[in-house]
This record gives structure tokens, C-alpha cells and sequence, in this order.
């Protein structure tokens, strides 16, 4: 944006356009997905998708190329994550893979990616111009195709998509709690992490190292819990992880907010990663459990429920941060957190019920 001399401020309606552009793009696909369409097929128009995105935007360098060619294929292009998470699935089924381990491992190659992505993103654009992080995009799109054409089948599709759906209200209401509560956990997530690292620096007084050191204590906890996760899943149930998950994330918010030193803020991060990672080992398994025959559906509720809640927090922690402090942006994370669990007592008080009436 600077380099295209526009003001900040119009990266918003970028943000907007794509949170909106790959919601209803994920909904779109996986109505395909779970009527018999290819795996291969929809992977591939997100990989074109993003190398049209990112050709574009190397040559022909404008904020209209990024907020209408750009956007679009960057939209297509996120819609491949809850088409593989499906692919993921149906891939453990057909060959035996442990469910939940498996999508332990997807959801950490994505918290891995989000790790690196970033941090790649700013090293090159500081060492060779900001145009040039776009060409080691296309490269890694690049990379990304070969793995499409060696590793997917090209007639693999979803076998839950000869299976009849029952359309029971009880089904469908706790599928739309379990994504409202994902929903409030990204909220959550989002508010507290955009909020810490001007914290840190401008308001705890920390060394300017502080945000990157805190950002991989967190990244590296996330990632071993969600890579454990499976063993915790044998003797516990979804439900129940994601209660304790909250509960985690409340303690790590209010240890954040409260951090003056670099040792109270290498505690706080391993909470927040612990929290994140429980989250992230587990939600996407407990989504699933209520698809209901429309696996795809699910995944991709599950996938918009994260972009809608990131699209919440993003603007009120600058809302907030504005009138008051990024300590208090800290301190809201309690709020989405409070109602996640308060959805997640309530699923489990029904299920409950349930056992009872059945028994």
C-alpha cells in the first residue's frame, strides 16, 4: 500500500472484500463437494486461482488490480483449506488413518503455515522490495501445483455424498453451536494476539524483541499440543477439551494483559499457545461429528466460522485500542471467550439430556 502511495486505511476494504469473497466461496465448493465433485478438480481452480492473483498484482501493480483480479483469486485460492480438510477426512476413512490424528496434523501444517508465511513475507520485502515477495509466492504456488498433480487422485471425491442427510433440527442446531463457538474462539484469538505486540513495546515496555520472542513460544507450544491432541482425545471428549481450552485461554488472557516482565510474558505465551492449540487439535474433529452426511458443509462452516470471527475482532481491537489501551483489548478477549464456553456448557447440558431420554 505504501508503495502504491494509498492510504492504510484502504487495506480494510481489501480484508472486507476477501473475508466476504472466500465465505461465500467455501459454502459454494463444498455444496459441489458433497454432491460427487472432484477433490483434484476444485484443489486445482484454487491453485490457478492464486497464481492468476498473484500475476496480476507483479504486472499490473495497482490497488484496483488487488481489490478486484487479486482478491478474487487470493479468495479462491483460501477456499482450498476447508477442500482439503475434506479431502483429509475422507483420505482417513477410506485408508484407516486415526480421525482425530489426522486432523491434528492438518490443523498444525496450517498453524505452521501461518507461522512462516508471515515472517517470510516481511524478511523478503525488507531484504529484496515488497514485489518481490510476490515472485517467492508464485514460486511456493509452483511447488504447491507439483504436490497437487503427484499426491491427489484425480477421481477422488467425497463418498458421503450418496448418503442421504437427515434433515433433524437437532442435528442442524448443533452443528450451528459448535461453529458459533469456534466462531467466538477466533474472536477471541484474534482480538488478544493482533493487541500484544504494540502492547509489549508501547504500553509493558519491553525490548522491541519481545513480540517476535512471545509470537514463537506461542507458535511452538500451539504446535505440540495440537500434535498430542489424538492422545487426549482417547480419554476425553471433543466437548470436553474445548471446555478446557477456554478455560486455559482465560487464564492466558488475563496473565497477558497483566505482563511487565519478559518472564511473565513467556508464561502468558505458553498459555496462549497451549489454549490456541487445544483449540485448533480439536475443533475441527468436534465440527465434524455433526456433519450429518454433508462432511464438506461442515468443514467449510468450520473454516468461515474462523474468517468471520477474525473479521469481528480485527477492527474492534483497533476500536478499542483507540479509546482506551491495547491492555484493555487484552482484557475484552474474556468476552468472545465467556461466550464460547457458555455455548459449549449449553451443547453439553443438551447432550446430556439427550443421554438421559435415550437411556
Amino acid at each position: 500500500m505504501q508503495e502504491l502511495d494509498h492510504p492504510l486505511w484502504q487495506i480494510s476494504v481489501y480484508s472486507a472484500l476477501a473475508i466476504v469473497l472466500t465465505v461465500t466461496l467455501n459454502r459454494s465448493i463444498a455444496a459441489r463437494l458433497d454432491r460427487g465433485w472432484r477433490f483434484a478438480l476444485l484443489v486445482g481452480m484454487s491453485i490457478a486461482g492464486n497464481c492468476v492473483a498473484l500475476m496480476s498484482v507483479l504486472f499490473w501493480p495497482s490497488y484496483w488490480t488487488l481489490i478486484t483480479v487479486g482478491v478474487l483469486g487470493f479468495s479462491l485460492s483460501s477456499s482450498s483449506l476447508s477442500t482439503m480438510y475434506s479431502f483429509g477426512r475422507i483420505s482417513a476413512e477410506r485408508y484407516g488413518f486415526d480421525i482425530a490424528g489426522f486432523n491434528a496434523w492438518l490443523r498444525a501444517m496450517t498453524s505452521l503455515g501461518w507461522m512462516m508465511g508471515p515472517a517470510l513475507a516481511f524478511f523478503i520485502a525488507g531484504q529484496w522490495g515488497a514485489d518481490r515477495t510476490f515472485v517467492f509466492a508464485l514460486l511456493a504456488a509452483l511447488v504447491w501445483a507439483t504436490l497437487w498433480w503427484r499426491t491427489i487422485p484425480r477421481d477422488a471425491r467425497a463418498e458421503v455424498a450418496d448418503k442421504q442427510p437427515q434433515n433433524t433440527s437437532g442435528a442442524e442446531r448443533a452443528l450451528w453451536l459448535a461453529v458459533t463457538a469456534c466462531l467466538f474462539f477466533s474472536a477471541a484469538h484474534v482480538l488478544c494476539s493482533s493487541a500484544l505486540p504494540l502492547f509489549y513495546v508501547r504500553e509493558a515496555g519491553l525490548p522491541d524483541f519481545a513480540p517476535g520472542l512471545s509470537f514463537s513460544i506461542k507458535t511452538a507450544t500451539e504446535i505440540v499440543i495440537i500434535l498430542t491432541t489424538p492422545v487426549l482425545l482417547r480419554r476425553f471428549a471433543p466437548l470436553s477439551g474445548l471446555i478446557l481450552s477456554g478455560g486455559i485461554g482465560l487464564c492466558a488472557f488475563i496473565v497477558l494483559s497483566q505482563v511487565t516482565g519478559l518472564t511473565g510474558m513467556a508464561i502468558g505465551s505458553a498459555l496462549e499457545g497451549a489454549y490456541y492449540g487445544l483449540f485448533a487439535g480439536v475443533s475441527l474433529t468436534y465440527v465434524q461429528s455433526f456433519a450429518n452426511g454433508r462432511m464438506a458443509r461442515a468443514n467449510a462452516l468450520y473454516v468461515n466460522s474462523l474468517f468471520v470471527g477474525a473479521l469481528i475482532a480485527g477492527p474492534s481491537m483497533g476500536i478499542i485500542a483507540q479509546f482506551t489501551s491495547f491492555q484493555t483489548a487484552i482484557l475484552a478477549a474474556c468476552l468472545p471467550m465467556l461466550c464460547a464456553l457458555t455455548v459449549l456448557l449449553v451443547t453439553q447440558r443438551s447432550e446430556r439430556r439427550s443421554d438421559l431420554s435415550t437411556s
